[in-house]
């Protein structure tokens, strides 16, 4: 976990990052195991590929207090639904000496609903391929194509009309990292990444697809965004107390595809300019075997984030906005929002 010395490679976060790594497979031998509990249960087996050439490892799990509220005499108790599932599974496949190939894959979906008049329901699928080499014992390559899929939809009665809210976010990301390696600890990284978003705000129509006459789908506009970065960072010891991290990187995000175009005042559009985030020299100096001391700084861009929690969905730029883009529902016909405008925050 990075708490706020950030290595140069990692973008896209403001303030923390949290590096998690989906472990390998048993590529000496099958073995399984399972965990029951009394809200969730889960299992997991691994092994290794026909001639030993690699390993592999499915893992999920699932809760079931929904089965439990199905067994209340109370009807109310029984309508309502609460349970998630996840699974897991990653293969790895040797290249020759030096080269290794890995697919993994993840998918996962929380449901929950209190009767009829509300429910909630979020899920993401995710799968990577990465190919990692190693050249002349000292370059150390990572190609990386990865691509996800969130969603969550909400269901709610509007004076007796249920409908339902489907918002969705797709990634598509091809990255390279380097490291090379001079000694054991003088390493210098570097490397390029692009990423493809295609935001979906928000799709509101009838809980019954048959029905078109009673409501009015509402569908906000699709946005597309395009996303890159490339870096360069240095990571040596001076000592065996005192090790220094430095690096740069550069960052850019563009609106692509087809798209409602919005005037502001002055008639200038809105513009995202690529931008150099410095990460100055990090030193950490050891004490002792269990005390040290760290300092540092750098600049952290993120180019797509939700609006505030306590927020809606939407942010209103007031009085720069000359027409309104969001509009709101009432008696199942579309009205004008007013003078204000918006648009899911990208920056």
């Amino acid at each position: 976990m990075y708490k706020g010395a950030i290595p140069a490679r990692f973008g896209g976060r403001l303030s923390s990052v949290v590096d998690i790594r989906q472990r390998e497979g048993n590529a000496n031998a099958f073995a399984g195991s399972a965990n029951i509990g009394l809200l969730a249960s889960r299992a997991l087996y691994e092994g290794p590929l026909p001639g030993h050439k690699g390993s592999f490892l499915v893992a999920g799990r699932r809760s079931y207090a929904d089965l439990f509220l199905r067994a209340s005499p109370n009807k109310t108790v029984r309508d309502n639904i609460a349970y998630f599932y996840d699974v897991n599974a990653k293969m790895n496949v040797r290249l020759g000496q030096n080269g290794i190939l890995m697919i993994s894959g993840y998918g996962g979906r929380d449901n929950l609903r209190t009767g009829p008049q509300a429910s909630a329901e979020w899920g993401n699928q995710s799968g990577t391929t990465r190919w990692n080499q190693i050249f002349a014992d000292r370059l150390f390559s990572k190609v990386t194509i990865a691509a996800s899929d969130y969603d969550y939809q909400l269901g709610f009665d509007v004076t007796a009309k249920p409908v339902q809210w489907t918002s969705r976010i797709r990634s598509t990301d091809l990255k390279v990292d380097e490291a090379w390696h001079f000694g054991e600890r003088n390493i210098i990284e570097f490397g390029a990444e692009r990423t493809l978003h295609e935001i979906r705000p928000g799709d509101v129509v009838g809980a019954n697809a048959r029905d078109t006459t009673s409501f009015n789908p509402v569908r906000i506009q699709q946005r597309n965004g395009l996303a890159s970065a490339a870096y360069l960072g240095h990571d040596v010891d001076l000592s065996d107390r005192v090790s220094v991290r430095y690096g740069v990187r550069w960052t850019q995000f563009e609106r692509v595809g087809n798209e409602m175009v919005y005037t502001y005042a002055g008639g200038a559009p809105v513009k995202w300019k690529g931008r150099v985030l410095p990460h100055v020299p990090v030193s950490q100096s050891r004490i002792t075997h269990q005390h040290s001391v760290a300092a540092g700084c750098l600049g952290t861009h993120r180019s797509v984030h939700q609006a505030a929690a306590k927020r809606s969905v939407c942010d209103r730029t007031g009085e720069h906005a000359r027409r309104s883009a969001i509009r709101s529902l009432g008696g199942g016909v579309l009205q004008d929002a007013g003078e204000h405008t918006g648009f899911r925050r990208w920056l």
